[in-house]
C-alpha cells in the first residue's frame, strides 16, 4: 500500500501514472482526501496537503517492501525543488493481523530491516477490531485510515482464499 502526499493538486495525474506504470493496476484507490492533522511534511512541503491511499493486487514479500520503499525515496527526490519535497510517498505493509510502516528514521520502538529501511509496527488488526499503539500516528488513531484499511484488508483476505484455492492439492478422495 503507498499513501500519496502532495500540495499541488495538478501533480497528482502525473503521480497516478508513475505508480500505475511501476505496480500495476491499483485494486483500491481511495478519493482524494484533505489532510486534516498537522505532520512533519507539512512544515517541508506546505499545506493544505492532499492525500491518496493505493493498494495493488499483487501478494508481495515482506522483504520486497524495502525495495519499494527505496523506489519512493527515489520518485521523492525527483520532485524535490530547492531541497525541499514536493511529494510524500508513505509505504505500508497490510497482512491480516497488521499494518507494518517503513521508514528510514530510527526511533526507539522500530525495528531495522535492512538497506537503511526501518519497520514501524503501527496497527493491530484483533477480533474483527483495530488496535492502536502508543506510538501510532495520529491519523492512525483518529481512524482516518479506518474505511480505507478496512477495505483493503478485506479485498487481501479475498486474494489469499484465492490463493488457497490454488494451492490447495487434491484430496486423496478425489483420486478414486
Amino acid at each position: 500500500m503507498i499513501v500519496l502526499f502532495y500540495r499541488e493538486v495538478e501533480l497528482l495525474p502525473q503521480l497516478r501514472e508513475i505508480l500505475l506504470r511501476r505496480w500495476g493496476l491499483p485494486h483500491f484507490e481511495s478519493e482524494t482526501q484533505i489532510v486534516q492533522t498537522p505532520s512533519a511534511f507539512q512544515q517541508e512541503m506546505g499545506s493544505p496537503l492532499s492525500k491518496n491511499v493505493f493498494s495493488f493486487p499483487k501478494l508481495i514479500e515482506p522483504s520486497e517492501f524495502v525495495l519499494i520503499k527505496n523506489a519512493c525515496i527515489t520518485l521523492e527526490e525527483k520532485f524535490c525543488e530547492r531541497g525541499l519535497r514536493k511529494i510524500n510517498l508513505d509505504v505500508w505493509s497490510l497482512d491480516d493481523s497488521k499494518w507494518v510502516y517503513y521508514a528510514r528514521k530510527s526511533l526507539p520502538h522500530r525495528l531495522y530491516h535492512s538497506n537503511g529501511i526501518h519497520q514501524d509496527l503501527q496497527l493491530l488488526f484483533l477480533k474483527e477490531k483495530l488496535q492502536v499503539l502508543p506510538w501510532s500516528f495520529t491519523e492512525v488513531k483518529n481512524h482516518s485510515y479506518e474505511e480505507d484499511l478496512l477495505q483493503i484488508r478485506n479485498l487481501y483476505l479475498e486474494k489469499l482464499k484465492e490463493l488457497k484455492q490454488i494451492l490447495v492439492p487434491p484430496s486423496i478422495s478425489s483420486f478414486k
